[in-house]
């Protein structure tokens, strides 16, 4: 759209679409889609992860399904999710530390891992305040209570403000040793926090 002369894209109208639910992208894809089919029999949490990281949008589902980006994506929600358990085990700063820098991420996958942290500790907070929404990040009901009833809405309110300051400073080209770091280092600080 910014593309457009200003002339241009005054006079253009702007269509708002509804996102769809999981199970309608999913479905879709399965039926539609042969990679999406593969997917549903050889690796069910890859294709329910692409759909999930779609935000109900059927052209980023298939993005997320095509090449290697589905594996990435379940190897960066298993990383999520081992970090999340590190932290509900409330360990130190070292222990933290250690397993983000065994990661061995690049800037682009350091900032996917903390937008799938931002919305796991997001839907951590949602589930608390409304019975009826659609998880951004957690695949399974069981999963998403048992975070829950580990972490408190400001400590969930927290991490959500930590890992955007991490993700702006990723944005700035902040050295990314430094930001796994200090990460680390404010992760184990609000652990008295839960």
């Amino acid at each position: 759209a910014d593309a457009l002369l200003v002339t241009v894209r005054s006079r253009g109208t702007v269509l708002r679409t509804e996102r769809f639910d999981f199970e309608t992208v999913r479905s879709y894809l399965v039926s539609q889609n042969d990679r999406a089919r593969e997917l549903s029999e050889s690796s069910p949490d890859a294709l329910s992860l692409a759909v999930l990281l779609s935000n109900g949008s059927i052209g980023k589902a298939i993005d997320n399904i095509c090449g290697e980006t589905a594996e990435i994506n379940l190897s960066l929600y298993q990383s999520c999710s081992d970090f999340i358990s590190l932290v509900r085990k409330r360990s130190g700063a070292y222990e933290l530390l250690s397993y983000m820098q065994s990661l061995g991420y690049d800037r682009d996958t350091l900032n996917a891992f903390f937008s799938m942290l931002q919305n796991a500790f997001s839907d951590i907070v949602k589930s608390k305040l409304t019975q009826n929404y659609e998880p951004l990040f957690y695949l399974y009901e069981d999963e998403l209570l048992s975070a829950s009833a580990s972490f408190s809405n400001m400590f969930s309110l927290e991490m959500i403000e930590i890992i955007e300051k991490y993700r702006l400073s990723l944005s700035q080209n902040a050295n990314l040793q430094t930001t796994i770091t200090a990460y680390a280092y404010d992760v184990f600080s609000l652990r008295d926090k839960f």
